[in-house]
């Protein structure tokens, strides 16, 4: 809730442009591309794992609330 109420939102839980189309060249993850729509959905099960909003990442009320903060909403 704290980095919602400081304006960050979905917008900013993106990776770097060059993740997309680079491939590292060492490591476990030699030659792995990041595909974007593979990121998104990851993005959006970790969303709807923690009871955020898809759209804002804003917790749910009902998150809030399990948690006592409802009154941060």
């Amino acid at each position: 809730m704290f980095n919602y109420r400081e304006g960050f939102t979905r917008e900013d839980d993106k990776l770097p442009a060059r993740f997309f189309e680079e491939s590292p060249t060492t490591g476990v993850t030699k030659d792995a591309i990041v595909k974007k729509d593979e990121f998104e959905k990851i993005v959006n099960d970790y969303y709807t794992e923690r009871d955020w909003d898809l759209k804002t990442s804003k917790p749910t009320e009902a998150k809030l609330e399990s948690l006592g903060l409802g009154f941060a909403s």
